[in-house]
């Protein structure tokens, strides 16, 4: 997280509150009287096929984008930790070929418990995003929505957590689909990294991520399953892209296929987490594990890393799982940087400051963006010419999970660590960088 001066904070939190009209949290189901936002220059998207497309045109889209991971902490610290993420949103879109951001939501903040947001409001904090969202669009990128901190009961939301908590995650779903369900440029991503029953890579895991558990089973709290929240989004009307991965922080997709949740719109796709001590950190483990899911449903890696401590830093890394994606299934894997921030700590900051300079590693990626990943991916055999022409649905899955929380750091007993020497299911040890890979 970065920090600003008290009047960029004053500021900020003054124009959220106004934008907020004093208007309580939105609990109801979708309406007509809904306050959505209609007006995008990013188009609506769509799963059709292993592919996202434009939903009016039926052009494919791979989504090339970043990380804005403050919004989970903007709300949980003190005034001076409020960043003008606000006003920031957009900012990616200076990049060429960035047209994607994934904002990390904090669920205490959103639906205004436990205390929480600190010295402002939960309307205040909804209002920022959502106009954060509408000035991302309006820049042309799309949006990805994710529970990013969450915690149970009289729990303050201040780390990542294991899975989504029953006793709010679906308060949370339902209040987001009443406010997005009909911005078709948002994704829905239901949960970052999930890692039940101690960050196994299982079946057992696996079927926690889709059908949750009372507390004692896949977590110590009652958790909810993203079976329960697609249904619930689904009854809610929104019809927006649902992206979900699997257990063991999206780290493998193996288990996906099997695991799949059941939606009627057959709208959903699969997310992965890319990092060089992952359990997929191979080429083989790509082939292997990934690609069979791109070739049937879409893979947003919605966050693609550096090494994950200080001091061991490898800008080529990412670069290198980018370059794959682009060059793998016509456009069907799309990369989303980690992490678009100045303060993260580690190797990921992609910026020297907010005023969009980036670091060593975010020139790698700014350059990237604009060259091998700035052009529109070629039409896959599958793609229809038209959205009209789409196929009912679709069949066969896989995904996977990892974390990735900003002040991991300070939260660490809410986080199970993998280690290096930690195997991956058919993807083998940390051996450095992926085989055949410079």
């Amino acid at each position: 997280m970065r920090y600003t001066s008290k009047h960029k904070v004053i500021a900020g939190i003054a124009a959220a509150v106004l934008l907020s009209g004093g208007a309580g949290l939105a609990s109801t189901r979708l309406t007509a009287a809904t306050a959505v936002v209609t007006s995008t220059a990013a188009p609506p998207v769509k799963v059709v096929g292993n592919h996202i497309v434009n939903a009016q045109t039926g052009a494919v889209i791979q989504l090339h984008g970043v990380n804005e991971s403050s919004w989970v902490n903007d709300c949980a610290n003190s005034p001076n930790y409020w960043n003008g993420t606000v006003a920031e949103a957009a900012q990616p879109a200076t990049w060429t070929g960035i047209n994607a951001i994934r904002i990390h939501i904090n669920e205490d903040c959103w639906l205004g418990l436990n205390n929480l947001p600190r010295d402002y409001s939960a309307a205040s904090y909804r209002n920022a995003i959502k106009t954060a969202v509408s000035d991302a669009n309006a820049a042309g990128l799309e949006v990805d929505l994710t529970l990013g901190w969450s915690a149970p009961g009289t729990t303050q939301s201040l780390g990542q957590n294991t899975m989504i908590d029953a006793s709010h995650g679906p308060a949370l779903w339902d209040s987001v689909a009443s406010v997005f369900g009909r911005n078709l440029a948002v994704i829905f991503e239901l949960y970052n990294e999930p890692r039940p029953d101690h960050g196994q890579d299982d079946a057992a895991a696996a079927e926690c991520v889709k059908n949750g558990g009372p507390a004692g089973t896949c977590a110590p709290f009652a958790t909810a399953g993203m079976q329960a929240i697609t249904d619930d989004v689904r009854k809610a009307g929104a019809e927006n892209i649902i992206l979900e991965g699997g257990p063991h922080s999206e780290e493998d997709p193996h288990l996906w296929n099997t695991y799949e949740v059941t939606d009627p719109l057959h709208d959903v796709a699969a997310a992965w987490h890319v990092y060089p001590r992952g359990s997929c950190h191979t080429l083989s483990c790509w082939t292997g594990d990934v690609k069979p899911v791109a070739d049937q449903v879409p893979v947003i890696a919605s966050e693609v890393g550096d090494q994950v401590s200080a001091g061991a830093c490898s800008d080529s890394y990412p670069l290198q799982a980018a370059d794959w994606m682009d060059g793998t299934d016509h456009g069907a894997i799309s990369p989303v940087a980690f992490v678009w921030d100045t303060h993260f700590g580690g190797c990921d900051n992609m910026l020297a400051n907010f005023n969009g300079t980036p670091t060593s590693y975010g020139s790698v990626w700014k350059s990237a963006f604009a060259v091998s990943l700035g052009s529109s991916p070629p039409p896959p055999t599958n793609a229809p010419a038209t959205a009209a022409s789409a196929p009912a649905g679709h069949n066969g899955r896989c995904a996977g999970y990892r974390m990735r929380g900003r002040h991991r750091h300070r939260h660490r007993a809410r986080w199970v660590s993998r280690t290096a020497d930690r195997p991956g299911p058919a993807c083998g040890r940390w051996n450095g960088p992926p085989t055949g890979l410079s």
